[in-house]
């Protein structure tokens, strides 16, 4: 069975460097199906297994030392990028296509540093990586012609290079590519079923993620559909399909099972014939369970299953960017309805006044009915916009501080040059740049959120 899967990276991709967060278990199941699953290892399912014998020759593979474990959200490179797998018997096949030229599908390497690679079970467990410096990249390196060589997994004791045995069940191939100055990147990821007996069959199925993307930064800005199609059933009875939307640090961010098609992640028009739209604006940047959603590039999964079988699974990457980071300027303070009553404030650096700050930024927000910091106070979100409108910095609060960049009694500051000069999303910070700071204050009565907004320009 041979897969390709080829994307074209959006503007903005968060990519992991280390895949930090991604070792432990997330609920692809049932959570009986989990609980019977319970004592096995990582990289071990329950499906048929094979034996677990020394490998016959020792895997020649070199491991890579791996990178210190941290999340970044870099811009993309505008080329193309793809995985490829192809089993044949116990045989393996598993490369990775980029390259950074615009216009460009060749996919053979220009402008390209290197390419990570990771293999994922069907729990988002990490099962096994690999990087690759030059091209062609292949998982399991080259032949002495330079083609990429296979992996027989009968000839290695049915264990994947870095030791995790091997299962007949579905995985998730990931390709991350870097370009040559190592700050853009772009990432790829399809299922594949790894059929070692040669005797399971699957449903033949996609993801499909729309309306289009707004042209050359690939995004989806205004609205998002997400549909799960299958083609060709292979006289499987379809009961149920589990889809995901996954952030990059491996959090699932929302989830939906559909028993009939159209397999719909946002529900369908009632009549069972058309996927709706996810409308960020009147959901408030947010995702259908409440997670905010982010300007980043979100993993979309779907697993297929008869009665309590897996029987399909598909995967993709995708860009989203929310309404709030579109190229527009906010606007200082907003009218507000029905005003409370208290002290409601952002702090720059201390005070109400400062335009400007040095070296550092504290980011506070003065918040309280009566009088009193926290009362009637939910939670406070806080973010820092660039003069674009893009959001650079996120931070939700329940403390009565309301820090920006965490802190209690006392708020942290952004101490510029300790930071790289860079916001947590991992853009420049700016010198002589205006930024925009925004708390968005929730109220415990239920009355509508206070917005305050304010200007701050920053120089080191």
């Amino acid at each position: 069975m041979r897969t390709t899967l080829a994307i074209s990276c959006g503007l903005f991709v968060a990519v992991l460097i280390a895949l930090a967060g991604l070792s432990g278990p997330y609920n692809f199941i049932s959570s009986a199906e989990a609980a019977s699953w319970s004592n096995n290892a990582p990289g071990e399912l329950p499906a048929m297994q094979f034996s677990t014998a020394t490998p016959s020759r020792t895997p020649t593979l070199t491991p890579t030392p791996s990178p210190t474990p941290r999340l970044v959200y870099l811009p993309s490179f505008p080329g193309n990028s793809s995985v490829n797998t192809f089993l044949e018997g116990t045989e393996l096949f598993l490369s990775a296509r980029m390259d950074n030229l615009e216009g460009d599908n060749s996919g053979n390497g220009e402008g390209i540093h290197h390419v990570d690679m990771y293999v994922f079970d069907r729990f988002g467990r990490l099962v096994d990586s690999h990087r690759e410096n030059n091209y062609p990249y292949c998982y399991f390196q080259e032949d002495a012609e330079g083609s990429c060589r296979t992996w027989d997994f009968a000839q290695r004791g049915y264990r994947w290079p870095q030791g995790s045995p091997a299962a007949e069940d579905v995985y998730f191939a990931r390709a991350v590519g870097w370009n040559a100055t190592q700050d853009k990147v772009c990432i790829a990821e399809e299922a594949f079923w790894l059929d070692l007996s040669g005797e399971q069959q699957h449903v033949s199925m996609d993801i499909d993620v729309g309306p289009e993307s707004n042209g050359d930064r690939r995004e989806y800005v205004d609205a998002l559909e997400f549909e799960n199609e299958i083609f060709f059933d292979n006289d499987q009875r379809i009961t149920r399909v589990s889809m995901f939307i996954l952030a990059p640090d491996g959090r699932i961010v929302y989830q939906k099972d559909e028993s009939n098609a159209p397999y719909c992640a946002f529900g369908d028009d009632g009549a069972n014939t058309q996927c709706k739209l996810w409308d960020f604006r009147t959901n408030n940047d947010r995702w259908p369970g409440g997670e905010p959603i982010q300007r980043t590039m979100y993993i979309f999964r779907a697993l297929a299953y008869s009665g309590d079988r897996l029987v399909g699974a598909a995967s993709r990457a995708a860009a989203v960017r929310p309404i709030g980071l579109l190229p527009n300027p906010p606007q200082p303070n907003p009218p507000q309805p029905n005003p409370p009553s208290g002290n409601f404030a952002i702090l720059a650096n201390g005070s109400q006044d400062v335009s400007q700050v040095t070296g550092a930024l504290v980011f506070r927000t003065l918040a309280g009915g009566g009088g009193v910091d926290g009362n009637n106070i939910d939670h406070v979100e806080m973010s820092v916009f660039d003069q674009f409108g893009a959001r650079v910095h996120f931070r939700s609060e329940v403390s009565p501080r309301f820090c920006a960049f965490g802190g209690n009694e006392t708020c942290n500051p952004l101490n510029f040059a300790g930071e790289g000069y860079r916001w947590s999303d991992g853009s420049a910070i700016k010198n002589n740049g205006t930024y925009t700071l925004r708390a968005v204050i929730y109220f415990r009565d239920g009355r509508a959120p206070l917005t305050l907004w304010r200007n701050v320009t920053i120089r080191f």
